[in-house]
Order: C-alpha cells, then sequence, then structure tokens
C-alpha cells in the first residue's frame, strides 16, 4: 500500500479542481510569489523558492498539473540557465506537462514531455554537487519516473497508469533521509 507524502506548503490552499487548458474553464487564481531580490531577479536562494515550489510539490502530487507548472515556470525563469537548479525545474515542468497532456487523453505528448523531462533531470543531476537539490533526490526521482515510463508503455488505461505514478517527496530538515513511499 503506497502512502501519500505529506503537504509541503499546508499553509496555502489547494484550488478547487485542476485547470484544464481547451475544456471550457477559467484559469485558478494562485498566490503570486514576489521575486526575492528586486535588483537581481535571477539571484533566486534555496530560502527565497523554498515555499512556492513547496507548493509547487503539493499542486504535482494533488494532481494540479497546470496549476504546479505554472508556479514552477516562474521559479525556472528566475534560476541561472545552464545550472543544476535550472535543469531541475525544467525537468519538473515537463513532467507537470506531460502528465497533463496524458490526462486530457494525448499519450504521445505524454511520451515525449515525459522523455524530456527525464533528460532534464539528468542533467540536473550529473551537474549538482548536491544530490538532494531543493530537497528534491534526484537519483531516486529519476530511477522512479524511468520505470513509470517504462510501464506506461504496458498500459492501456490512464486511469491505471495515474494510479501508479510516482509522487514527489521531499528531503526534510527534520529527517536525514529522503522521503519516499515504497510504491511511488
Amino acid at each position: 500500500m503506497a502512502v501519500d507524502p505529506p503537504r509541503y506548503a499546508p499553509g496555502l490552499p489547494l484550488p478547487g479542481r485542476p485547470f484544464k487548458p481547451g475544456a471550457g474553464q477559467s484559469r485558478p487564481a494562485l498566490p503570486s510569489f514576489a521575486p526575492p531580490c528586486r535588483g537581481h531577479p535571477k539571484a533566486e536562494s534555496d530560502e527565497a523558492a523554498g515555499l512556492p515550489f513547496r507548493y509547487g510539490v503539493d499542486l504535482f502530487n494533488g494532481g494540479y498539473w497546470w496549476e504546479a507548472h505554472e508556479i514552477w515556470e516562474d521559479l525556472w525563469r528566475r534560476s541561472p540557465r545552464g545550472t543544476a537548479r535550472n535543469h531541475l525545474l525544467k525537468g519538473l515542468i515537463m513532467l507537470a506537462a506531460a502528465l497533463l497532456k496524458g490526462s486530457s487523453g494525448m499519450p504521445r505528448g505524454r511520451r515525449r514531455l515525459l522523455g524530456r523531462g527525464l533528460e532534464y533531470l539528468r542533467r540536473a543531476a550529473a551537474g549538482e554537487a548536491d544530490p538532494i537539490p531543493l530537497g528534491v533526490p534526484l537519483a531516486d526521482l529519476i530511477a522512479r519516473y524511468q520505470a513509470w515510463q517504462q510501464q506506461a508503455e504496458q498500459l492501456q488505461s490512464h486511469a491505471a497508469l495515474l494510479a501508479g505514478m510516482p509522487r514527489l517527496w521531499l528531503h526534510t530538515d527534520e529527517d536525514s533521509r529522503p522521503h519516499r513511499s515504497p510504491g511511488g
């Protein structure tokens, strides 16, 4: 039995329902996170990125993939290009986009974006001295999504695919090892 990850930003509410582009819904209002330093918008510190990043993780784990994408994209734009953090954020954005495509009945888009997302996560792991940037245990995340990608090719039902989708588990200061579920 898989255990759900905890909420990492419990003070911020999740939207009422996930947004699906093209479904006639209005876009949800998301919290605005001001840039950490007006003079140097790309100088994003771990502390400044913490709350919006964790909120994005909560959105992602809750199936709010468009919303997670939006939150992380803002952080990605402010991160220096070519850095491990920039690659990590881009990889997570692409994972969220892959899941959104899959939930919209676009398996080819899901496969393409999932492959690109994994490539960015590999780049982040290769360029990162810290194996757990922003609390993300990269090696574990890559391994779980590679396994899920292989499983995805065997499953016909998107619902079955989502049931086995790995969640994002973050390393926290209260724990000396990454939080993770045996099932994802």
